[in-house]
């Protein structure tokens, strides 16, 4: 697939809507629809029912703590910084510990397998 004019190939990896606020204002949105979810997050006046709804989408409620987190005060947002940084190191430890573990698994059941196989070889004589 490739863009008209220029010839650029495109690909199916990034989707962009341009969307005309006003023009948005004229159709009935739904709340099962993940843009119109995103298009009543960016509005200005949207009714509290309304966007604890959009906020219900877990994709949308993290961008909201994202924006919270900027719009806060140079000390809350330094504290938010230091808290995501102590859970991805926090994760990057955990995944470490996992992959450790398996390995030490996997080392621990071929020594048990080496161990079972000749204590039956052992037995019939080999």
């Amino acid at each position: 697939m490739g863009e008209a004019q220029t010839k650029n190939n495109l690909t199916d990896l990034l989707e962009i809507h341009f969307i005309e606020f006003p023009k948005f204002e004229e159709v009935m949105y739904y709340l099962n629809n993940p843009l119109h979810c995103w298009l009543l997050f960016l509005k200005d006046d949207v009714p509290d029912y309304i966007l604890r709804v959009v906020l219900r989408m877990d994709v949308i409620s993290k961008a909201e703590e994202k924006l919270t987190m900027l719009s806060a005060d140079p000390e809350t947002r330094k504290e938010y910084e230091r808290r995501a940084k102590a859970l991805s190191d926090e994760r990057s430890r955990l995944e470490d510990a996992r992959e450790s573990g398996f390995e030490l698994g996997i080392e621990k059941g071929m020594e048990m397998a080496w161990k079972k196989a000749w204590k039956k070889a052992w037995k019939k004589g080999y």
